[in-house]
């Protein structure tokens, strides 16, 4: 009979023993036991229809109300009860709710988030009352996240965790008061939070820092894997100086795969644009680094990536996950060191400008020209996966220079030896 067809109505049923009736419901059971928790929720809100946040976090309650099985699957699955968002203006009721979720989860890794919504008027009582919740149960938290709350919030948290270890912590995250608001001009606080200074989080692997000094934390967790920072001051700070830090960061943290650095301003193309970078401090390697994006004014972009060995890059991103262009000052550091082994996408972009007798060229015709042309193969015989290599705003003397060049408006793209080519962020036919 196929799956799709239903017995008649006059057919009658199948006697079936109490025995095999109590059987197959256990297997029933058992089979949903062994659906893990994180899986089995993404089933279920992929055909929820209309889901949104309120959904997710009171998605526990629903579906321990569906049936008896799902209640007592619900019931039985200590990381159904595990998520704790505080984000209510008035959190008395959701505190009441969390003291049965978290006796109901029965010792599983805990997920909280603290969200700015409590603390518009009675703040420091809200604070009080949410950590006297969830501090009892520190040793079990997985992640923990404070989003925009009042500076005095803030510092009144993480003195709280001075003193106590997370040995189960992975994911920290704490973003400023400031952060999103499009009415605030975002700065970074004074304000220094030092979480577990006396006690230990050493299983901590993913951090986001947001408007809120950085130094205590990339010196105090050494093993992080994933490190985002958006720090206001970054901005300001000049070439130099944001070189010498993201080298901190690097050098502090072997274990890092994934760095974000934003400054969390908007960046106008010609911002400190140089032709030519700062002699930038001693080169360091980093082995582990898979992922790097930077939105900084270019000329800090390209000093930072002078500075820097990254063997395992693949491609230099915008933090809107498209490729970032890279300035063509730093051809002499491709061409000499071969820092980037691993790319496989390159976009080299010249001066922005009205102006194009005042871009950058590639060619024969002058002695300027003629180094970028010599740092360009330099730099292409150090990159032996290279796929792609666009160029924005680099003049090539008219399209006259060779046939290895096909003009196309501001843009050129190199055609043999490549798999594919990209012209203003399109495919282009090679």
């Amino acid at each position: 009979m196929d799956a799709a067809e239903t017995l008649p109505d006059n057919v009658p049923s199948i006697p079936i023993s109490d025995g095999i009736a109590i059987k197959i419901r256990a297997q029933s059971h058992h089979m949903l036991a062994n659906v893990p928790y994180d899986i089995f929720r993404m089933i279920v809100f992929s055909c929820w229809k209309g889901s949104n946040d309120d959904d997710h976090s009171n998605f526990p309650t629903t579906a321990s109300h569906v049936c008896r099985t799902w209640r007592l699957y619900a019931l039985d699955t200590g990381a159904f009860w595990a998520s704790l968002e505080f984000r209510q203006a008035r959190p008395h009721g959701a505190i009441m709710k969390y003291k049965v979720w978290l006796e109901r989860a029965r010792g599983s890794p805990l997920d909280i988030s603290i969200g700015f919504q409590p603390f518009k008027g009675a703040s420091v009582k809200h604070a009080k009352s949410i950590m006297r919740l969830i501090m009892p149960h520190v040793s079990h938290w997985r992640s923990f996240q404070v989003d925009r709350v009042p500076k005095k919030i803030s510092r009144l948290i993480f003195d709280q965790l001075r003193d106590v270890s997370a040995p189960m912590l992975e994911v920290l995250k704490v973003f400023g008061e400031g952060h999103g608001s499009t009415f605030r001009k975002p700065t970074t606080t004074t304000c220094k939070l030092k979480p577990f200074v006396n006690g230990e989080a050493s299983n901590l692997k993913e951090l986001t820092v947001v408007g809120f000094p950085h130094n205590y934390f990339v010196t105090r967790f050494t093993g992080l894997q994933v490190l985002q920072l958006t720090q206001f001051d970054f901005y300001e700070a000049g070439p130099m100086k944001n070189v010498k830090s993201i080298q901190h960061i690097l050098l502090s943290l072997p274990n890092l795969h994934t760095l974000h650095i934003d400054c969390y301003r908007p960046l106008t193309e010609n911002i400190r644009s140089s032709s030519s970078l700062p002699t930038v401090p001693t080169r360091i390697s980093h082995p582990s680094l898979t992922e790097l994006w930077i939105h900084l004014p270019k000329a800090d972009h390209d000093a930072i990536l002078s500075s820097l060995d990254l063997p395992r890059v693949r491609y230099f991103l915008t933090r809107m996950q498209v490729e970032a262009p890279v300035g063509l000052a730093l051809l002499p550091a491709l061409s000499q060191y071969h820092p980037f082994s691993n790319l496989i996408s390159l976009r080299l972009a010249g001066r922005y400008s009205d102006f194009p007798s005042r871009s950058l060229n590639i060619g024969i015709s002058d002695h300027a020209s003629q180094m970028n042309l010599t740092y360009l193969e330099g730099a292409l015989a150090g990159l032996p996966l290279l796929k792609a290599l666009t160029f924005d705003r680099v003049g090539f003397e008219g399209g006259k220079y060779g046939p290895l060049w096909r003009h196309d408006e501001q843009d050129m793209v190199l055609t043999p030896s490549y798999d594919f080519v990209l012209s203003n962020g399109q495919p282009a036919a090679s």
